[in-house]
């Protein structure tokens, strides 16, 4: 998908430059639409903060298909235990707290010490990054990997017909 995606930015900059009259309304175009990409991608503004009049451009982003594919195949079924914000998971308690403190939350040096030593959460990696109510990329889903893909590619097969349309019918030769 990552490879794609870099081809999928070569088939806009070629369509730029094949519609645009030179190489510095080109970069500077294609610098605009990549920005529109990232900034609704759902990574810098989440897709349930954007107002609703803005929520087309989240999939209309390409990035943000790129995105979703990369981080969920990444992290689909990692386990791997996060402190959140800080710490270390408790691993013993005494038995009244074991049940309730074992492997859910963190102090500094991993060993309960009282209700008040708490410093953070324990969540998988990938419930932190996009599996869960609170992750930073909620909405980004596994199971859409394959949607990804061909969104992507259409994007990349749209843009080099435009190109070809674009070359053929734009002149910028002035008489």
């Amino acid at each position: 998908t990552f490879f794609l995606y870099l081809y999928l930015m070569t088939s806009l900059g070629m369509f730029l430059s094949a519609l645009l009259p030179d190489a510095l309304s080109a970069q500077l175009s294609a610098t605009v639409v990549i920005q529109i990409f990232q900034l609704f991608a759902g990574i810098i503004v989440p897709h349930d903060k954007l107002p609703s009049y803005y929520r087309w451009l989240y999939y209309f982003s390409a990035q943000r298909y790129s995105t979703e594919a990369i981080i969920t195949t990444q992290f689909h079924g990692d386990h791997t235990k996060l402190c959140i914000p800080d710490g270390k998971p408790i691993e013993t308690a005494p038995w009244i707290f074991k049940r309730f403190v074992v492997d859910k939350f963190c102090t500094s040096d991993g060993e309960f010490q009282g209700l008040g030593s708490f410093t953070g959460v324990v969540q998988t990696a990938e419930e932190f990054v996009y599996n869960s109510e609170g992750s930073f990329l909620h909405g980004y889903e596994y199971e859409h990997r394959y949607i990804d893909f061909a969104v992507l590619l259409t994007w990349c097969l749209g843009l080099r017909i435009l190109t070809v349309i674009t070359a053929l019918t734009v002149d910028h030769n002035k008489r």
